[in-house]
């Protein structure tokens, strides 16, 4: 499966800023997304529910890798 390179500050803008709602969107804790490296690719998992579910439209132009 193909990777989408979504950084956490990337994922965490598209819910205007806020980890907490991030979270929810994904089901999974706020530690969780404190816990992931700056300036990292978040991880496959939630990367892809982000591009493929959640925020579809947000994520429309990246490159799968």
């Amino acid at each position: 499966m193909k990777t989408i390179p979504i950084t956490k500050e990337m994922a965490v803008a598209a819910f205007g800023g806020n980890q907490a709602a991030l979270a929810r969107a994904l089901n999974i804790g706020r530690a969780n997304i404190t816990i992931w490296p700056d300036g990292e690719i978040i991880p496959r998992v939630h990367a892809q529910a982000l591009y493929y579910d959640i925020r579809k439209k947000h994520f429309k132009n990246l490159v799968l890798k």
